[in-house]
């Protein structure tokens, strides 16, 4: 008569260091790499939304500048008008700055004065604007959900230092 088998077949248990650590480690590693990814996305996402604040503004500077051109239906009304006199030529046209103005029919000391100060005033006010489009900006920024998400990632990792440092410290006592 035949012996039974054992149907189940044996188990040898090998017991290997290296594996066990890989192992083990294993998850703290891919959750470090999932992080990661998360940071890079993050980044690459800021980067990319402040490109597009980036070029929304230089739309907005364009079509100001554009809009602030001459239209040509009303341009040749600004054209220079040159009257022909029997002792001199008179040529009116419109001075935007003081480069365009000859040396010869400078103004003087007293008359420019108030020309300087205006332009100071004007310049302020630039200042201003330039100032407020730097603040709204900014204020853009700090509203977008990339810049929010990636401040609760940070503040997360802190929390996270904190308590790993208390840890350390009470083991310490």
């Amino acid at each position: 008569m035949k012996e039974k088998r054992n149907k189940r077949q044996k188990i040898h248990l090998i017991f290997d260091e290296k594996e066990r650590t890989e192992f083990l480690t294993g998850f703290r590693k891919r959750k470090l790499e999932r992080k990661m990814k998360v940071k890079e996305d993050l980044a690459e996402m800021l980067k990319k939304e402040k490109k597009k604040i980036k070029q929304s503004q230089k739309e907005t500077i364009r079509n100001t500048i554009l809009s602030q051109r001459q239209v040509p239906e009303v341009q040749h009304l600004l054209e220079p008008v040159t009257y022909d006199l029997p002792d001199h030529t008179v040529t009116i046209k419109e001075v935007d700055d003081m480069n365009s103005v000859p040396a010869s029919s400078t103004l003087t000391d007293a008359a420019i004065m108030p020309f300087s100060a205006k332009s100071e005033e004007e310049v302020e006010k630039l200042r201003k604007v330039i100032k407020e489009l730097k603040e709204k900006r900014m204020k853009t920024l700090k509203k977008s959900t990339v810049q929010s998400a990636a401040k609760k990632l940070q503040k997360k990792s802190d929390r996270q230092k904190a308590r790993r440092r208390k840890k350390q410290y009470l083991i310490g006592l």
